[in-house]
């Protein structure tokens, strides 16, 4: 018999029991009644006997209905009682499935938290460890055992910033915390953690739990200080690197400087035609060594990122007409016409590095010249996407008439040492570095650099640079063109300018000069200069005796050699800088071979007033001169 089963006879037999009860009572004050009759009727008395037939009937009848109402509402309390254990079996059975489906849920993310790669962590909020998944399990070397009941302490370490320990718990509270702390495996060893907090509450938002999701970032950590040593060494590197530069641009500059200076000089006195011949093939020799050594070193600073762009104004046009009178000559023995067009919406000064963008036009326009037999180069300059703050790309074209280049070559013209092919370099020289180097400055200018090429008619090289618009002088742009003298098609030597210096200089400039130079080349070829216009300058070979020259005699210019033994010429300047009264002081101007970014700043910013780099042209010298010369020197504080 089932419960319900046992449950329903309960009820009939407690119906049964109330209707037996009920009789019984009924039958009980009938008797009485009953007796009370038979007594009256024994006094023969009709009016009595009357009265008690009346009480027995109204007995019967409330008997009668007192029982039909207490089984209608034994009925009703059955019927509803049992109305109500059905309701309730039925919410039991739904909270039981409820709780089925729940303890499933909580049976899948139990698992699925166990399944994870981070180390998960339960704690109540007293710090008792209520969970830990598998991979806490592993990483901590403890058992599930040996952790659910402890305290969490067991696996922190005691190394850890107290300020950031103290930070978790309240963090966490508020909405959460995450950083880097350090834990303890079961043998001791610490190891570095990335830790993430939240907080469990209750119905009445009341914490009562705190999860803990911890990743091992121990390898992280590791390839994070390979980074550092890894950078650190390319810096090193780098360093090195410079200083080699720096060093080789030294010792072959050096060298240079005797062969060109020295062939400058001679080509100033009277020679012979073999003899000038002889000199001037010497001289464009070593021009074009050095061109060459600057290739070098210009694509090493651009290839470690060691150049940097001198923003000022410039004229366009004038700028271009420079690159094209410099270039003239190569294209007239050729017998080739030099066009240029600068369009009128090109501003008057622009905002950008001269140099470096003459140096990528002077590149392009030789190679156009180089690998033109016939016809002309053009050059064409135009402006677009001008904006109203006066910013714009500055675009320039050559095109030339040349060889041309094959299709399948065009994406080596840009690298490092590659040329088109092998045979290019035997038949027109070329490192190879001069699209490489024009491609980095270009970059470094904002700019874009792309070429269009047929074989046997010609290429077109177009570059870009980030420019702005400023106002310097009034000056109105025109459209201009070009078109030097073209000369017949026969194979001429380059022409040699050699400058002219003014031998009447020192009478109009009497000057005391001071050289300081340790190499005896370098010595001679200086003095030399100084003396065709007129100086005999003072001799020393290293700094310190530059300084002690300098506090016995008063000097009106200082050349100053940097490298040079005992002390070196940056120490020399900052020695006269401090010690010497400022209205004796000369004006200092650096002589260096270095050629690397900075080495300006470093001469001016230990108290140099200019800077001439090596070989040393007679004109600089000469300019130099007449600079700071016609000033006297003041105070460097």
């Amino acid at each position: 018999m089932t419960k319900g089963q046992r449950t329903a006879l309960l009820e009939v037999i407690a119906g049964l029991s109330l209707i037996v009860a009920m009789s019984i009572g009924a039958s009980s004050i009938l008797s009485r009644i009953d007796q009370k009759l038979h007594n009256t009727s024994q006094l023969n008395t009709f009016e009595a006997e009357e009265s008690y037939t009346t009480i027995r009937n109204l007995v019967v009848l409330l008997f009668g209905v007192t029982g039909v109402l207490a089984t209608a509402l034994y009925a009703a309390v059955v019927v509803a009682r049992r109305r109500s254990v059905a309701q309730l079996e039925r919410e039991i059975r739904a909270r039981t499935l409820a709780l089925a489906r729940d303890r499933q849920q909580i049976e899948m993310l139990a698992h699925a938290l166990r399944s994870v790669s981070e180390c998960v962590v339960v704690t109540d909020m007293a710090n008792t460890i209520l969970f830990v998944n598998d991979a806490f399990v592993r990483t901590y070397g403890y058992s599930a055992g040996e952790l659910i009941g402890g305290n969490i302490d067991i696996v922190r370490s005691g190394n850890n910033p107290r300020p950031v320990i103290d930070r978790i718990l309240p963090s966490t509270l508020a909405g959460g915390w995450s950083g880097e702390v350090l834990n303890r495996r079961r043998g001791g060893e610490e190891f570095p953690v990335f830790l993430s907090t939240s907080v469990v509450r209750n119905e009445k938002n009341e914490p009562i739990a705190l999860i803990g999701v911890a990743i091992d970032i121990t390898a992280r950590k590791q390839q994070e200080r390979q980074l550092v040593e890894a950078r650190e060494a390319a810096e090193a590197a780098a360093r090195t690197k410079s200083q080699f530069l720096a060093a080789m641009s030294h010792e072959i500059r050096t060298p240079m400087n005797g062969v060109i200076g020295m062939t400058e000089l001679l080509l100033n006195t009277p020679l012979t035609a073999d003899q000038r011949d002889f000199v001037e093939t010497i001289h464009l020799s070593g021009e074009n060594l050095l061109t060459i050594i600057n290739d070098i070193l210009d694509f090493s600073k651009i290839d470690s990122g060691k150049i940097e762009l001198e923003l000022s104004p410039f004229k366009v046009r004038e700028a271009v007409e420079e690159v094209l009178k410099l270039l003239t000559t190569k294209a007239v023995e050729k017998g080739l016409e030099l066009v240029y067009r600068v369009e009128s919406k090109v501003p008057a000064y622009i905002e950008g590095d001269e140099t470096r963008f003459k140096q990528v036009l002077i590149n392009l326009v030789g190679n156009a010249i180089k690998f033109t037999h016939r016809g002309q180069v053009t050059i064409h300059v135009v402006t677009r996407n001008m904006t109203p703050d006066k910013n714009f790309e500055l675009l320039c074209e050559v095109r030339d008439t040349g060889i041309g280049i094959p299709g399948d070559k065009l994406d080596r013209l840009f690298k490092a040492f590659s040329q088109v092919d092998s045979s290019t370099n035997r038949r027109f020289g070329g490192t190879g570095l001069g699209l490489a180097i024009c491609y980095g400055l270009v970059e470094l200018m904002g700019g874009r650099i792309d070429v269009q090429s047929i074989p046997g008619q010609g290429s077109t090289f177009r570059f870009s640079i980030k420019a702005r618009e400023v106002s310097v002088v009034d000056s109105p742009v025109t459209t201009a063109t070009l078109k030097p003298v073209v000369a017949e098609n026969t194979e001429r030597k380059p022409e040699v300018s050699i400058p002219k210096l003014d031998a009447g200089l020192s009478e109009r400039l009497p000057l005391k000069i001071l050289v300081a130079e340790d190499n005896p080349v370098n010595q001679k070829l200086v003095q030399l200069v100084l003396a065709r216009m007129g100086y005999k300058a003072d001799l020393v070979e290293n700094g310190l005796k530059a300084v002690l020259a300098v506090e016995l005699a008063r000097y009106d210019i200082l050349f100053m050699d940097l490298h040079m033994p005992e002390m070196d010429g940056l120490q020399a300047t900052a020695r006269i800088r401090r010690t010497i009264q400022p209205d004796r002081q000369p004006r200092i101007i650096a002589m260096t071979a270095d050629a690397l970014v900075g080495d300006r700043e470093k001469c001016i910013n230990a108290g140099m007033d200019d800077y001439v780099g090596k070989p040393i042209r007679s004109e600089e010298v000469q300019s130099m001169i007449e600079r700071w010369g016609s000033v006297r020197a003041q105070p460097k504080l």
